[in-house]
């Protein structure tokens, strides 16, 4: 949000040129969120931006952009691909509707939000074009000039959405009734688009152009079909009195709608978490995901936060355990929670209470080792990719009989299911251990390869072995060029002073 216009329209005109290289589901997620960035951007700019270059010219260029990421997300890669069957075809293209809905909404909202014409921008900008006293890059746009190109882009979105669901037939109705949400697993992809309907229809009540759009109207109204109407549906406040006076079967309702809830709705799940299935907690966190994404202030956030903590201090550390390991594989390259990581409290946690001590079995020591699996769980809920990191460097950092993760106990048996975990390709150790060697050298180094052996020869993590093995031998190429590289830059810098 605070880099240089100019900068923005660079970094997007490169990842355009390489996002075909990602998988579908991570280039449709990179997609969506640069949308979201842009349209963002966008609506500040009357608050002021830095550029170097022609503020409209920039501007032009990203809407160019824009458009090109909204063309690559309904292009055959993404929908269409030959190598799809029928049904599966009507999957792809009834997620992406449903992402489209989602993103509008998004975007729409986003103009609700009351930004303060009076606040100071100029500080956030701490990417500069350096200490140029005579230059003066920071511009701002006039209001009407940005209400301009808002419209502009509120048009490319609502007409991508009614070419993408004026042609959807009865058959892609059947497949989407069919198939279990990806998001909330309580309910099919085609209930998932109708409450992705009704969010945006409801909202364009609240909105001018949307309100003009007969059309997009009509297509949402076809879309949520001939179904009892939204508005007849209990309230939540009312859902949760009929449940508290003895009406169970509502609470699933409940969970259905949770992107309704609000904080008195948490306070009310947490006195009743006895009536909840596991697979309810997994919803609970989704909620904990969507909520984030759309609060904007620090303490809303650490209000819910505080809030869904209550509720999964309920569960048993394997169950915490199992509903975090599902989180993680759904979101470990969006993981909106990393706001709420604090990395120097997960350091000093690391340094003071991680090593689990040989300890008799007195309730007050199986209290103690059960409170720090639940906050080693947390930790690695709000920020898998850190927390998992620094694990690694704290192995390859001490003796052997302080080790964690080559134990025999509950910390060790947790720890390794999130290493074990497929990212892409490779297991998720894979993937840290080649970030490891790629941004710090780390191959070069002896202890690196100490861990290694450790993990070949304790078989603590049984199914990554032959992983490593293999790797293993593009590891010791990688050290050797690294090796030759920092020798010649040695050389070099030797050669330069004689």
């Amino acid at each position: 949000m605070h880099l240089p216009l100019d900068l923005c329209a660079e970094i997007l005109e490169t990842m355009i040129k390489y996002i075909d290289e990602l998988a579908i589901p991570r280039a449709r997620r990179l997609i969506f969120l640069l949308i979201y960035k842009i349209y963002n951007k966008f609506l500040w700019l009357h608050l002021g931006t830095l550029s170097e270059q022609n503020v409209m010219k920039c501007v032009h260029q990203i809407i160019m952009y824009f458009e090109i990421l909204l063309n690559l997300l309904v292009s055959p890669k993404f929908v269409t691909s030959c190598n799809l069957s029928s049904e599966e075809k009507h999957l792809q293209h009834g997620i992406l509707v449903k992402n489209i809905l989602h993103y509008i909404y998004k975007c729409m909202y986003s103009k609700i939000r009351s930004y303060s014409e009076s606040h100071n921008l100029l500080k956030l900008f701490t990417l500069t074009y350096g200490n140029n006293e005579h230059m003066n890059y920071y511009h701002m746009l006039p209001i009407n000039a940005v209400k301009c190109i808002i419209i502009r882009l509120d048009q490319i979105l609502t007409t991508l959405l009614l070419n993408q669901i004026k042609d959807v037939d009865s058959f892609e109705f059947i497949v989407w009734k069919n198939i279990v949400d990806n998001e909330n697993t309580m309910i099919s992809l085609h209930r998932a688009i109708i409450m992705e309907c009704h969010y945006l229809r409801e909202f364009m009540k609240q909105n001018d152009f949307l309100m003009k759009n007969e059309q997009l109207f009509l297509c949402l109204k076809q879309l949520i079909g001939p179904i009892k109407s939204e508005e007849s549906i209990l309230t939540l406040q009312e859902l949760c009195h009929d449940i508290a006076k003895g009406k169970l079967p509502g609470i699933k309702e409940l969970i259905k709608r949770y992107k309704e809830w609000d904080l008195y709705t948490l306070d009310f799940i947490s006195q009743r978490v006895k009536f909840l299935s596991l697979n309810d907690f997994n919803v609970i966190l989704e909620y904990f995901y969507y909520k984030l994404a759309h609060l904007h202030t620090k303490k809303e956030k650490y209000q819910v936060y505080v809030s869904v903590l209550k509720i999964l201090m309920h569960l048993k550390e394997d169950d915490l355990h199992i509903i975090i390991l599902k989180y993680m594989e759904r979101h470990f390259d969006d993981n909106c929670l990393e706001y709420l990581y604090n990395e120097k409290s997960f350091d000093t946690f690391l340094r003071q209470n991680l090593l689990v001590e040989e300890f008799n079995n007195s309730r007050s020591i199986v209290n103690t080792i059960s409170q720090r699996c639940r906050i080693l769980l947390i930790f690695i809920l709000l920020n898998p990719r850190d927390v998992l990191n620094k694990l690694i460097f704290y192995e390859m950092n001490i003796e052997s009989s302080n080790s964690i993760l080559f134990q025999s106990n509950e910390f060790a048996f947790f720890i390794q299911n999130y290493y074990c975990l497929k990212k892409d390709k490779y297991t998720m150790l894979i993937y840290i251990l080649k970030n490891i060697v790629l941004q710090q050298r780390m191959a070069l180094q002896t202890n690196f390869w100490i861990f290694i052996n450790k993990i070949l020869d304790y078989k603590v993590i049984n199914n990554v072995v032959n992983e490593i093995s293999i790797i293993c031998i593009n590891f010791i190429v990688m050290s050797i060029i690294l090796l030759l590289n920092s020798h010649y830059i040695k050389s070099d810098y030797v050669t330069f002073d004689v």
